[in-house]
């Protein structure tokens, strides 16, 4: 009878032996065992260690009288004596004596020996069926075994899609290549104790081709901006990614109308110098800045349109629309050579105003006093610029519509402009007021303005009647044009006779203060012979109507918008008012009022008084040492910043107000967002 033999496995000896016996389900006493391989560690237990193997070999029953004591069992015969274990090692085995298995084009041999049986081991990647038997760990394996090996193969399908930003400017393709992953068997020579291995063999799956990308192109409408590099890198890709193959065509911006100024119209610029006590020098200047007749003012350039551009599906993108540089001229000012240029008709300053809508050119005319203003020159009122190469003495008044410049000293007079003032050296006991028009200007300019666009209505009315059929055979036709006006203001137009003798009345009253010129005051006598006295003799036909509304259009007094500032050295027991900023720019106030739209800046010191800044103020110092009462006021928001604080100072924010009792230095006022007052 053959023995049994079981090759068995285990991290030492003695689990293996236990494996294979509790496997044959016998004792040790009952088999032989044969060390194959006993276990060993790798280097320094890195790679971990390799198990033991062993082989047992059943032992056939031994026979009496020549008997089988499993067929006899009346004869068996048990010692109770401990059974010897028979264990042979094999040393200096050759390999020839072992089982070998090997992997040879991706398929699985072995040879075993009489006393050996080759091992395998399947990997990740491989399904090994041994005997139609799934094996998943290590196995022996015989001749007679059939062995089938399964090999895994993983696919991804490719994905990809265009898509077009909500401008329609870029067209965008987004590649997702798949992929094919092929496991291989890899070849082995032989071993007796073989783990499989395999090799991976990744392909990148991209089926784009031109047709693809150009149909799916041609359903999104697109044809603009097409880049065939990329749509080629697109198809080249192994890997993710976006791929910009078209982009549209931007609107090229074009450029807006716009006037170049010849003449430089910032007084700042070129006007004086300080010198000492921060007082203004006006000695090396001849004369402020000035433009004479026939001079070139400024150039308009027109604008210049813009390109259109192009989505990627081919639609118009129009370019921003551009302004035209729309210039009114105002007085002293006549455009030439096709509208592009403003050249000057009187002598004065240059002034420009623009806003959203256009810009206006005028000159100033400017009234230069050489002299002190006193009593035998008397008041100084003027509808332009007023410069004074002297002093202005006690009692005196200086009105100007536009700009006032003093050279000299101020003492007790009245200074108003309608613009900015400028003194040179200092105020004393003073009223100057700058900024905002004259009122009486500004209420000619309104009704000089709704008189231009009544008659115009009204030249449009009779247009209308001389092309009606009724009135070309009524008797009206025989009267004359001053009959069809007579009846047109007594029955659409009863406002017209009023408001020209508003405007009458407002002359009148402005002429006493020599601030209009003298053809605003010739307008009043065409307007009362036409529409008071209806004089047949004063308009022939309708456009005679039109052409004296334009006349009062262009004769409008020029109410200035520049921002108005104020600036001297010093100021005593004075009240000063602006609209812009006012700048003290030597010694200081003492003892004056100020009150600013803007921000006050104060060189020097600032004692007694109040002063009042819509935008905040700087002082370099404040207060006195004997405790006068200085007030420094500003809104809510704004901030307040004192070099060096005397006693006496009062700094107010809104309604949270502190009063200094002792001197402190770089003082910066402001109220925090909850309400509260801090200093430094």
């Amino acid at each position: 009878m053959m023995s049994e033999v079981m090759i068995s496995r285990g991290k030492t000896l003695d689990q293996a032996i236990e494996n294979g016996l509790s496997l044959l389900d016998i004792p040790k006493s009952q088999v032989d065992i044969e060390i194959i391989q006993p276990e060993t560690k790798r280097l320094f237990g890195i790679l971990g260690t390799k198990p033991a193997v062993v082989r047992l070999i059943k032992k056939p029953k031994q026979m009496k009288g020549g008997l089988n004591m499993e067929t006899h069992p009346a004869n068996h015969h048990v010692s109770h004596e401990k059974a010897s274990i028979n264990i042979k090692y094999r040393k200096n085995e050759k390999d020839g004596a072992l089982g070998k298995v090997w992997v040879k084009d991706g398929r699985v041999y072995c040879k075993e020996t009489d006393h050996h049986y080759p091992i395998i081991t399947p990997v990740k990647g491989i399904n090994l069926y041994k005997n139609g038997e799934l094996v998943r760990k290590t196995t022996v394996l015989m001749e007679k075994d059939q062995v089938k090996i399964e090999l895994k193969t993983e696919r991804k399908e490719p994905s990809w899609s265009i898509s077009l930003d909500d401008r329609k400017m870029e067209a965008t393709l987004q590649v997702e290549p798949g992929f094919r992953k092929t496991y291989r068997l890899v070849d082995q020579e032989p071993i007796s104790n073989l783990q499989l291995e395999v090799s991976v063999e990744e392909k990148a799956i991209n089926p784009l081709q031109p047709i693809h990308i150009e149909q799916k192109m041609k359903e999104l409408g697109i044809r603009i901006g097409i880049r065939r590099e990329e749509i080629q890198k697109a198809m080249d890709a192994t890997e993710p990614g976006k791929y910009l193959i078209a982009k549209g065509v931007e609107p090229l911006k074009g450029e807006d109308g716009w006037l170049e100024a010849v003449v430089d119209t910032n007084w700042e610029n070129n006007r004086w110098k300080f010198i000492e006590n921060g007082k203004l020098d006006f000695q090396k200047l001849t004369t402020l800045p000035n433009v004479e007749t026939g001079h070139l003012l400024g150039i308009i350039h027109p604008s210049k349109p813009g390109k259109i551009g192009y989505t990627v599906t081919g639609e118009d993108i129009k370019p921003e629309a551009v302004r035209e540089m729309v210039v009114q001229t105002g007085r002293g000012v006549d455009i030439v050579d096709q509208g592009s240029k403003l050249v000057a008709v009187e002598s004065g300053r240059l002034s420009i105003q623009s806003n959203e809508l256009k810009t206006k050119v005028s000159v100033i005319p400017r009234l230069i006093h050489s002299t002190d203003v006193d009593s035998v020159s008397g008041n100084l009122r003027y509808y332009g610029d007023i410069e004074v190469r002297g002093n202005v003495n006690g009692g005196m008044e200086l009105l100007a519509l536009c700009d006032l410049y003093v050279q000299g000293t101020v003492e007790q007079s009245k200074l108003i402009s309608g613009n900015s003032i400028i003194i040179c050296q200092n105020v004393f006991n003073s009223y100057l007021h700058a900024g905002k028009s004259n009122d009486l200007i500004l209420k000619i300019e309104h009704v000089m303005r709704r008189v231009s666009l009544e008659l115009k209505g009204l030249a449009l009315a009779v247009d209308q009647v001389y092309q009606s059929p009724v009135f070309k055979t009524s008797d009206i036709v025989k009267m004359g044009l001053s009959s069809l006006i007579k009846i047109l203001l007594e029955k659409k137009f009863k406002t017209l006779p009023a408001l020209i003798k508003d405007l009458n009345e407002l002359i009148s009253r402005a002429d006493q203060l020599q601030i209009l010129e003298a053809e605003i005051k010739e307008l009043l006598i065409d307007l009362s012979n036409g529409f008071l006295k209806v004089l047949p003799t004063q308009f022939q036909e309708a456009s005679d109507i039109i052409t004296l509304a334009d006349r009062i259009h262009d004769l409008c007094p020029d109410v200035h918008d520049e921002i108005a500032r104020m600036t001297l050295p010093y100021a005593l027991n004075s009240e000063l008012t602006c609209c812009g900023d006012i700048s003290i720019t030597g010694k200081g106030c003492i003892n004056s009022t100020i009150h600013s739209e803007g921000k006050v800046k104060i060189s020097g010191s600032l004692r007694g008084g109040e002063v009042y800044a819509a935008l905040g103020v700087e002082a370099e110092e404040t207060g006195t040492k004997g405790g006068l009462v200085t007030r420094i006021r500003v809104p809510e928001g704004q901030t307040i910043k004192i070099n060096h604080a005397l006693e006496g100072t009062i700094v107010q924010i809104g309604n949270q107000s502190y009063v200094f009792e002792r001197e402190e230095k770089s003082i910066f006022a402001r109220v925090t967002a909850e309400g509260r007052l801090l200093l430094f």
